[in-house]
């Protein structure tokens, strides 16, 4: 996302807007209602009561030290480096290729 924020190819300010706070419901704390977690909550029935507490922990540690930290580390860059460098027009033709980009793809 940097190196597009460097060439002007980024997303338009409006999608971003409307990106962020879906980035800050997956940065939130609470593990066992994270969309990451909803696994856990469905094992097959074959699986036996110890297969089940030992992939519901995984699931959790995973979660929680991992998936939850990115997601709020991506919605901080979101907010406070890449929206400054968001885009006022939504057509891609203002990206860089974006006219040849159309141009193709009325050829194609």
């Amino acid at each position: 996302m940097r190196e597009g924020m460097e060439i002007g190819y980024v997303l338009p300010k409006t999608l971003i807007v409307k990106v962020i706070p879906q980035l800050e419901d997956l940065a939130g704390d609470d593990v066992e209602s994270h969309l990451f977690y909803n696994p856990a909550k469905k094992f097959p029935e074959s699986f036996s009561e110890d297969e089940k507490t030992e992939l519901t922990a995984a699931y959790v540690a995973m979660v929680k030290d991992k998936i939850i930290p990115a997601y709020k580390q991506l919605s901080q860059f979101m907010i406070n480096e890449y929206m400054e460098a968001g885009r006022t027009t939504s057509g891609i033709s203002d990206v860089p290729g974006g006219a040849e980009y159309y141009e193709y793809q009325i050829k194609y």
